[in-house]
């Protein structure tokens, strides 16, 4: 991990940034585990629901569920982004996507790569996502486009994690551990 030193490069306490880190990422689990659980429901009712206001609210509900677990990731990441980062690319046009390259970069002296390169993929499909939920009506939405999306989710939240742990362990990590924290 070039640029990258552990027990030099951190804060003196890296504590409390990773009990925000985990607390806000929880956050997003449990919105996705809710979505999970919906979209299960509505594949299962699906076929049998014609009325066309239950599909509104069970779709509305599902792309509000998606924008929600997205933005819990992206919080995640700008408490990295403002503590550890120096200046935030949060702000102007495109920031949200600055911010994802951001967390793909060792920044140097402060900190390794947040996440793979494989995690970045997953969640730029999300915020794509995101900003069509956000910029178009519900009965613009694209169902079985969003239904191939929100079947990612758990996939993406599950490699957030691991690139999470795998960062925790790489800011924690004392001098002599570098090969430990490397794995």
């Amino acid at each position: 991990m070039q640029g990258f030193v552990p027990g030099r490069s951190r804060n003196s306490s890296m504590q409390p940034i990773f009990e925000e880190i985990w607390f806000r990422f929880g956050e997003a689990e449990k919105e996705a585990k809710l979505l999970g659980q919906a979209l299960a429901y509505f594949k299962s009712r699906a076929p049998a629901e014609s009325a066309p206001e239950w599909k509104y609210l069970a779709v509305g509900g599902i792309a509000s569920g998606m924008e929600k677990v997205y933005s819990g990731i992206e919080k995640t990441l700008q408490i990295i982004a403002n503590d550890l980062d120096g200046p935030p690319p949060i702000s102007g046009e495109g920031w949200h996507r600055r911010l994802l390259d951001r967390m793909a970069l060792v920044v140097e002296g402060r900190r390794p790569a947040v996440l793979a390169p494989a995690s970045v993929e997953k969640l730029e499909v999300l915020l794509g996502f995101r900003h069509r939920e956000r910029n178009t009506y519900t009965a613009g939405l694209a169902e079985g486009r969003m239904l191939e999306i929100a079947d990612g989710i758990a996939d993406a939240m599950n490699a957030v994690r691991a690139d999470l742990t795998r960062f925790e362990r790489a800011m924690t990590a004392t001098p002599g551990d570098t090969q430990r924290s490397e794995k």
